[in-house]
């Protein structure tokens, strides 16, 4: 995981909602998905390109390409 110097606010940019996975993998299981337009907060990234994502009560991973700044 490599962490930023703090942790950044970003938008969910994805029409039917971002799925958060309890790993960094399309096969993860879903823990949760985050409707369009929602603010996350990103703590992480891995070497991947899989954010450590925070979004009320959830901790999750989540795909860069649905996350906007």
């Amino acid at each position: 995981m490599i962490a930023p110097a703090f942790a950044v606010s970003g938008t969910v940019d994805a029409e039917g909602g971002l799925r958060l996975r309890n790993a960094s993998s399309t096969d993860a299981a879903v823990l949760e998905t985050i409707p369009d337009g929602s603010q996350i907060e990103v703590s992480g990234i891995t070497e991947s390109g899989w954010y450590q994502v925070s979004f009320q009560d959830t901790q999750a991973m989540s795909t860069t390409i649905h996350v906007v700044a």
